[in-house]
């Protein structure tokens, strides 16, 4: 990050960051001149390799398993970053409760709730700019990647899905 902002200096009134993080001030007559280069230059230093979304996932689990004890747990391994990602894990054989929807002003973020094989609870999930796959949960078993997190509204916290990918099981 930090060397593809260097290259577009001219037009950056000044920067600074280092490998995981930068900041930058510039004109606004200068913002459509370096969104032109930036991009030039990513697309020059990337790998096609490098552009392929990859996700690594630290276990395979049920979401009985999920419980506030288990989150209590990965909360132990934090503080996360760069060096230490918060934990990604796998589960299938999953159904949507049949009110999965999307939401967000524009509609693009999916939001369920997971019932996990036989296991009639559910789980809330959302999947930030997942609102594309709506119809994929729609009376099919599905497979999802997804981090664990608390969700905090209106007074009430919760254990959430924070969903990364899903897939047809």
């Amino acid at each position: 990050m930090y060397n593809a902002l260097e290259q577009c200096s001219e037009f950056i009134e000044q920067f600074g960051g280092h490998k995981y993080a930068a900041g930058l001030t510039l004109k606004e007559e200068n913002y459509t001149n370096f969104k032109t280069k930036f991009e030039e230059v990513v697309k020059n230093t990337i790998s096609e390799e490098s552009r392929i979304p990859e996700i690594s996932i630290d276990a395979e689990i049920s979401l009985a398993e999920i419980t506030p004890k288990f989150y209590r747990i990965l909360k132990q391994l934090a503080p996360f970053g760069p060096m230490n990602m918060k934990p990604t894990f796998m589960a299938t054989n999953l159904r949507d409760n049949g009110f999965g929807k999307t939401v967000g002003e524009d509609k693009t973020h999916l939001k369920l709730s997971i019932i996990d094989g036989v296991n009639q609870k559910t789980y809330p999930a959302i999947g930030f700019n997942m609102g594309n796959k709506l119809s994929l949960i729609e009376q099919n078993t599905f497979k999802a990647a997804f981090c664990i997190d608390e969700n905090h509204w209106n007074g009430y916290t919760s254990l959430q899905l924070m969903l990364k990918d899903i897939q047809k099981d």
